[in-house]
């Protein structure tokens, strides 16, 4: 059973709290101004929609068999959203998807929004799904939390919708939807391992929390005699129980 979109949503699951936060900043788009959400989703969906969102006047518009003296219409169109916020994307599950939409009049789009931290979407089974949404007149978009974010952030928004779009983006932030960690430097105290570390290109500690509590970061800044000396960027974390147990905690590259 579908639900409205609601400013206080009563969903358990984190992925459907996540979707119905970002339908209502689209729903506070059109509803300030419908050209809001048009370019919004244009800039999404590589002008698939753009000029599609709102009625449109005309007069003495000619027809095959008339010429009215006036028409308000509205093009016909359908985005179909799938959020996930940690697992991957199903193929099965996006291919129902795009057989639900088939029959659908006009303009009809499947959107994966995700957690993706790639400059350029692109998991393994997007290819499969790119050519079934072409063959089924549908058109099939993979968007990131962060590139929905950026696709928000028009200049000419008032202070309501502004102040709307950095709650949203603090929400992301704090759960791990953003890739801001692309951002960070890790400045970390090496005065002892200085020389190890520039050696062998590792930095090693304990796992426990404190001073040895590393937050995610792509930089890694070796500090030693009151300053950061150098700064590498970090591949990937590992933590290491023994020679036969490890497990990867994130990987950057």
């Amino acid at each position: 059973m579908s639900k409205n979109i609601r400013l206080f949503s009563n969903y358990v699951q984190r992925e459907n709290q996540t979707t119905n936060y970002c339908l209502l900043i689209l729903k506070l788009l059109y509803e300030e101004n419908p050209k809001f959400l048009s370019e919004v989703l244009s800039t999404l969906l590589s002008e698939r929609l753009s000029g599609a969102v709102g009625v449109k006047f005309s007069q003495q518009n000619r027809g095959k068999k008339s010429v009215p003296d006036g028409k308000i219409s509205q093009d016909a169109f359908s985005i179909v959203i799938e959020t996930k916020r940690d697992n991957p994307f199903n193929l099965e599950q996006l291919s129902r998807h795009l057989e639900a939409m088939k029959e659908e009049a006009g303009i009809k789009v499947l959107m994966a929004l995700g957690n993706f931290e790639w400059e350029e979407p692109n998991p393994e089974a997007f290819p499969d799904i790119d050519r079934l949404a072409e063959e089924m007149g549908v058109a099939f978009a993979a968007v990131s939390f962060e590139q929905f974010l950026q696709a928000l952030k028009l200049s000419y928004l008032p202070k309501n919708l502004v102040d709307a779009i950095a709650d949203l983006e603090e929400y992301m932030d704090e759960e791990n939807l953003l890739p801001s960690w692309k951002y960070h430097l890790d400045v970390v105290n090496c005065r002892v391992s200085f020389d190890d570390v520039l050696q062998h290109q590792i930095y090693v500690c304990p796992a426990t929390d404190g001073s040895y509590n590393h937050r995610r970061s792509l930089y890694f800044g070796m500090y030693r005699n009151k300053r950061v000396e150098q700064i590498a960027k970090i591949e990937a974390v590992v933590d290491l129980e023994s020679e036969e147990s490890f497990s990867i905690k994130w990987k950057n590259i």
